[in-house]
């Protein structure tokens, strides 16, 4: 497999490097920046429009949107892209993500 030479392209090389199945639906977590509590819930609303089967967990600046999928560098790109978009307006963005491995 070959990706672009950007952040997200190293991670699916690391992924790859590591043995991860790209065949099987995997747990993928999406962090969204955001700059106070206000914010988070207003953007976690917005986001529960556009994703309303992903579970979501709070942490203290930012929140994890949860998607079942086969991880593919598009899907990575376009979901950061709509999180952000859904976000932007309360000053929250998505720029990083993550799978645990079995």
């Amino acid at each position: 497999m070959s990706w672009p030479i950007d952040a997200d392209g190293d991670v699916f090389r690391s992924l790859q490097e590591s043995g991860f199945d790209f065949s099987a639906v995997a747990l993928i977590d999406f962090n969204v920046d955001v700059p106070n509590a206000d914010a988070m819930a207003d953007a976690i609303d917005a986001i529960v429009d556009l994703y309303p089967d992903a579970a979501m967990r709070e942490e203290d600046t930012y929140f994890i949107v949860q998607l079942e999928s086969k991880l593919t560098y598009e899907l990575v790109i376009e979901t950061q892209k709509k999180l952000t978009a859904a976000a932007a307006p309360f000053g929250g963005k998505c720029d990083s993500w993550g799978v645990l491995m079995d």
